[in-house]
């Protein structure tokens, strides 16, 4: 724990320099925090197609060595608790240590009136540590022609409406977002891993900050109360049903889709093990009561608490390609407490109780879960 603090508070301060060097011309800079791993997105701005308008270049790397998981039997049913025991432990059956890089080339447009429409090119590159796991780890077992290593090439097309400000000393969000994107992945440009498949996702937000009590003179925060809303939906079709999973990579199906990808659907839902209850169709709902709690010391270090309650549907699972009965759902509620520090970043710990299905290790009620920003 100490040597991640001590990361988060190098990030942060490398991320205020970046900020504000890169606020006086054009040019962003906007480094990110991964779990032992960073991102950086370059962007540049320019009257480039309307003189009103501004169009925005982004280029964007991330790269990370990450702990993944992965949740199904060989004949493609999802685990369960009771596929465990003390001589089957979790981690040995379904933990994995992958290396991850991503990039992306794109354009953002703004159309007026908070509409913008994106295009972006994304690749996607994971290498698994199979060599390390035993033979009984289920990712072992499998033949997907993506469990040692893949390579994705992929195009997105987005229509965003983002009429959404954030209050300053508060930190509240006001108003709404909505984005729907599609994503096509090529079989012809895709040979590692064979990942071959089409993606619609709707991503929709809403934030009503409901009470706002601040020291104007002192640019400190009294007590602010907001009340938030997150609903996502997700479809991906395979191109290949020669192969297994009908060409949709490991990756692709245990994440929701979209400009920025989140795990899916455990992960969105929380409480439950990330990526979990994949399928090819998930959706996603989440409302949370946020508390920005009175100012501590010096403006902008802000801590916070957050109620919140998730509900999650999964179905049609990538077995075979056709509408099947296999369907369910999940949910969860849960709380947490955590800081702002001067806005480069937020800090969440949370506890969890899981709803509708229990956690591998059996449970309901996970104590603690550590968060990186609030989870929309």
């Amino acid at each position: 724990m100490r040597k991640i603090l001590s990361f988060l508070v190098l990030l942060f301060s490398v991320y205020g320099l970046f900020s504000q060097s890169a606020s006086e011309s054009s040019w962003a800079i906007r480094p990110g925090l991964r779990i032992w791993g960073l991102s950086l997105e370059v962007g540049y701005t320019s009257a480039l197609f309307f003189d009103e308008n501004p169009t925005e270049i982004a280029l964007g790397v991330s790269s990370a060595y990450q702990t993944e998981g992965y949740f199904r039997k060989i004949d493609g049913t999802y685990i369960s608790e009771t596929d465990f025991t003390s001589d089957n432990r979790i981690s040995d059956t379904t933990e994995y240590s992958q290396f991850n890089f991503i990039s992306y080339l794109g354009l953002r447009q703004s159309l007026g009136n908070n509409f913008w429409i994106d295009g972006f090119y994304r690749l996607w590159y994971n290498f698994n540590f199979l060599d390390d796991l035993e033979a009984s780890h289920i990712l072992v077992q499998t033949t997907l022609p993506d469990k040692q290593r893949s390579l994705s090439h992929s195009f997105l097309l987005a229509l965003r409406y983002a009429g959404t400000k954030v209050r300053p000393v508060s930190t509240l969000v006001d108003g709404f977002t909505a984005t729907l994107s599609g994503e096509v992945a090529p079989g012809a440009l895709n040979p590692i891993g064979e990942a071959s498949y089409l993606r619609g996702t709707l991503e929709l937000e809403a934030f009503l900050p409901l009470y706002e009590n601040i020291q104007e003179d002192t640019q400190m925060n009294s007590f602010s109360l907001g009340l938030n809303f997150m609903s996502i939906t997700d479809f991906t079709k395979g191109l290949d049903e020669s192969i297994a999973y009908d060409g949709v990579p490991t990756h692709a199906r245990q994440k929701f889709g979209g400009l920025v990808t989140r795990g899916g659907l455990g992960g969105t839902v929380r409480g439950f093990e990330d990526g979990r209850f994949d399928g090819s169709f998930k959706n996603a709902q989440s409302i949370e009561l946020r508390m920005m709690l009175p100012t501590l010391f010096v403006p902008g270090l802000l801590p916070l608490a957050v109620v919140y309650t998730d509900l999650g549907f999964w179905g049609l699972p990538l077995d075979g390609g056709s509408f099947s009965s296999d369907f369910g759902a999940i949910g969860s509620f849960g709380g947490g407490i955590g800081i702002d520090l001067f806005g480069f970043g937020t800090l969440i710990a949370y506890t969890h109780y899981a709803l509708g299905e229990k956690t591998l290790s059996g449970g309901s009620w996970t104590p603690f879960g550590l968060g990186f920003g609030f989870h929309f």
